[in-house]
């Protein structure tokens, strides 16, 4: 198929997780045979093609077009707009999927205004009465999208990662310490939906109570260093390519979140601490939760702000190895089986495969 992927801005070296989607999509779509058309070209991947600019020839190349998959944020891309006449009646039978990431509520936790959100659902609303397919990543997210957006036809695809990218077996970036237990967040600070001050909280319990060989370690941006004890350590944020080699040198990922926007998403950071054999604790969140009942590690689900128990959860980790190594080896296991990328692309298209079985059945009985 000719694939135009809209909204996409892939940049080699990004710190964030978005990228790390983009180019998995892009990978395995070129490894089913499929033909991936961007706005900008991209060194790493010579085989895609590159849209025309001008205005003519760019609709022309739209028109050759099988999908139009746009990639969605919190707020409509532009390309939305050809899901809707007066120019779907000029692509001509193009299918229009949409893939949602996060709901218009992210507004809120980008700072912005009701209104933008408010704008956004109406958007969404009337663009969407051409969204021929919705992927939704999340369960809770498929549900909005049809509730709220209205749109009709949405499934659920699951993030994941790439268990040949991430391994626990990779050089470590610090040295390994058997006497310490290594603890992990990841993620932005500045983002309200994040529950850094949780992690900060249970850091300064096991600080006062005197356990140094736990450590916490903090790769993101924006985390206010002023406030934690000596054993939180900031890393700064790093490029995707170089995280696999953090985590293999840590030992436990957190997954913290506030509740409210986060329920709709599919935390990238939870899969990769899987793929590295981290044994994973978190707070109660829709996807999060199914992921831990299949690890059968319910017991660290931590409710949302009781450090004690996060505390708790951890000197169990730090007193009980043989615990440690196999949560970290189902939750590996799981990634190789099921939550990683080619799992997500294979889905994606059988998805899009049954869409248009679905278009010419209801073109043929119109």
């Amino acid at each position: 198929m000719n694939i135009y992927y809209a909204n996409t801005d892939y940049k080699p070296g990004d710190t964030r997780g978005r990228n790390a989607h983009i180019r998995q999509f892009i990978r395995h779509s070129l490894e089913l045979g499929h033909t991936i058309w961007l706005d900008e070209p991209v060194a790493q991947y010579p085989r895609l093609r590159t849209l025309a600019k001008r205005r003519l020839e760019r609709w022309w190349s739209l028109r050759q077009m099988d999908i139009i998959y746009t990639r969605l944020q919190e707020m409509p891309a532009l390309s939305c707009r050809y899901a809707v006449p007066p120019r779907r009646w000029w692509l001509n039978g193009t299918g229009h999927v949409w893939e949602f990431n996060t709901i218009p509520e992210f507004h809120r936790i980008m700072g912005r205004s009701e209104r933008a959100v408010q704008e956004s659902i109406a958007q969404f609303r009337a663009y969407g009465k051409g969204c021929d397919l919705a992927i939704c990543v999340s369960e809770a997210l498929r549900n909005y999208v049809q509730t709220n957006l209205g749109i009709k036809y949405a499934v659920t695809v699951p993030n994941g990662s790439d268990s040949e990218h991430f391994r626990p077996d990779l050089i470590p970036a610090l040295p390994h310490d058997e006497a310490s237990l290594r603890v992990v967040w990841i993620g932005s600070a500045d983002l309200s939906w994040h529950h850094f001050g949780l992690m900060v909280e249970a850091a300064k319990q096991l600080w006062n109570e005197h356990r140094p060989e736990i450590t916490f370690h903090v790769i993101g941006h924006s985390f206010p260093i002023d406030q934690t004890p000596p054993n939180v350590i900031y890393h700064g944020p790093k490029p995707y390519e170089e995280l696999p080699h953090w985590l293999a040198a840590m030992d436990v990922g957190l997954v913290l979140y506030r509740p409210g926007v986060a329920d709709y998403n599919s935390p990238l950071k939870l899969f990769d601490y899987m793929a590295s054999g981290l044994a994973v604790i978190a707070t109660p969140q829709p996807q999060v939760n199914v992921v831990l009942q299949q690890m059968e590690a319910i017991d660290f689900l931590v409710p949302f702000d009781d450090a004690s128990y996060l505390v708790e959860r951890l000197l169990l980790l730090a007193s009980d190895r043989s615990r440690r190594l196999s949560l970290g080896q189902k939750a590996r296991r799981l990634v190789e089986s099921y939550y990683n990328w080619q799992r997500v692309a294979t889905e994606i298209f059988s998805h899009i495969d049954a869409m248009f079985k679905q278009k010419g059945s209801r073109e043929r009985h119109n």
